[in-house]
């Protein structure tokens, strides 16, 4: 670097203020300037130099560039964000293709529910026309009967009748 200067003044008067009294400092993250002027950013580890008094001696730092990581920080939150509109599109055709399936189960099921309220229907009917069948083709065999029983009532009266007619004949000639 050509200057050793940071950005901010302040911060790097704190740095070093911070390494006299509190000891040595560890990654800490900031910007220096290099010889271009252009920022670069890094991360610094110093510490303070003592003789065997205790006396300061110097400032020892080391700082490391970062620009690399930096971009490649920048790419990886680009990649996260590219992904993570990936995703919202994927679940977004995810959530549409399970509301069809459930649209479609829905219509499935009403379709089954109508299929077997029909069965049921022609089970009932098919229930009512075999009585009626029954019925009805008996009906003109009934009808037959019922003629043949009307004609035996009918004849059962004339003889009863011929009876009464003879009875009464023959109790009047057994009176004479």
């Amino acid at each position: 670097f050509g200057k050793i200067v940071s950005d901010d003044e302040i911060s790097l008067f704190s740095m070093i203020q911070q390494m006299m009294t509190l000891g040595p400092i560890r990654d800490y993250d900031t910007c220096l300037v290099n010889k271009d002027g252009e920022k670069v950013p890094v991360s610094f580890n110093g510490s303070v130099l003592r003789d065997e008094g205790g006396r300061m001696l110097g400032l020892v730092g080391i700082a490391r560039d970062n620009r690399e990581i930096k971009t490649l920080i920048l790419k990886l939150e680009e990649a996260n964000a590219n992904l993570e509109k990936k995703v919202m599109q994927r679940t977004a055709e995810l959530e549409k293709a399970y509301n069809e399936l459930k649209s479609t189960e829905a219509q499935l099921i009403q379709s089954e529910k109508m299929a077997s309220l029909g069965q049921l229907a022609a089970g009932v009917a098919h229930e009512i026309n075999n009585p009626i069948g029954y019925i009805n083709s008996n009906l003109g065999t009934l009808e037959g009967y019922v003629k043949e029983f009307i004609d035996l009532a009918n004849v059962y009266t004339e003889v009863d009748d011929q009876l009464s007619r003879l009875n009464s004949e023959e109790v009047r000639n057994a009176a004479e």
